[in-house]
């Protein structure tokens, strides 16, 4: 079994798509059983391929998992996981901070 999940912010959305798609025939040739992927919602399509709704860290991964999402599932299952905001996102973009009137408290609103 192998668990798969690229980091976008690191090599860029051409590069996940790219790598995705080869880390999954990678595993299939090396004779994996099963295969797991984490993914974001592909945001483009569901928006309709509208400018307004591209999400590049999104983008590649939707790409590779509509790829992967019409391989056959034998001789390798594969799995597609959804995901939300990954730990390094929510550390760095919700971290709590100290309440005004109480610095002892700490929030997640901003």
């Amino acid at each position: 079994m192998t668990f798969v999940d690229t980091n976008r912010f690191a090599i860029g959305e051409k590069a996940e798509a790219c790598w995705g798609i080869m880390i999954y025939k990678l595993a299939r040739e090396a004779g994996m059983k099963y295969f797991v992927r984490t993914t974001n919602d592909y945001s483009s399509k569901l928006g309709g391929f509208k400018p307004e709704f591209r999400c590049g860290h999104a983008g590649g991964d939707g790409e590779v998992s509509e790829f992967i999402g019409v391989q056959p599932t034998s001789p390798m299952a594969w799995s597609i996981l959804h995901s939300g905001p990954c730990m390094e996102t929510l550390s760095e973009m919700l971290v709590p901070f100290p309440d005004n009137p109480g610095p002892s408290i700490m929030v997640f609103a901003r």
